[in-house]
C-alpha cells in the first residue's frame, strides 16, 4: 500500500468529491483505481484535474502492476433518495477500498 500523506489523501477526496459534485445527472465519469487509492476524474479525462505530481508518485508507488480502469455513472438524488454511483469496465466489481475512499466523500449508494 503506497504510504500517502494526509496531504495527499486530503487532496485526492477533495478532488473526486468536486468532480462527483460538478457531474450532470447521468453522465458517466471516468476513473482509475491504483491500489488502495481510486481518482475519480471527469467524462473525458480518469486524472481530471488532480495533482499531477500525486497522480505520479501512485503511478511509481501503487503495489498493483496494471491500474484498474472504468467508469462511475452518477445519478443524482432527490430529497428522500440519495441517488448512486454505479461502477463500470475495470470497476464493475469495485475492491473494498474503493468503496471506502468514495463512502468518506459521498451519500450517494454505491452500486456495482
Amino acid at each position: 500500500m503506497p504510504n500517502l500523506s494526509s496531504a495527499q489523501a486530503a487532496s485526492i477526496e477533495t478532488r473526486n468529491a468536486a468532480n462527483l459534485k460538478a457531474a450532470s445527472n447521468g453522465a458517466t465519469l471516468m476513473a482509475v483505481y491504483y491500489h488502495p487509492v481510486i481518482l475519480v476524474g471527469s467524462t473525458s479525462n480518469e486524472t481530471a484535474n488532480h495533482d499531477p505530481a500525486i497522480v505520479t508518485w501512485l503511478q511509481q508507488n501503487s503495489i498493483t502492476v496494471t491500474p484498474r480502469h472504468g467508469t462511475i455513472k452518477i445519478k443524482k438524488g432527490q430529497l428522500t433518495n440519495p441517488g448512486s454511483l454505479t461502477f463500470g469496465g475495470g470497476l464493475t466489481s469495485p475492491p473494498a477500498e474503493v468503496k471506502t475512499w468514495l463512502a468518506n466523500i459521498t451519500k450517494k449508494k454505491l452500486l456495482g
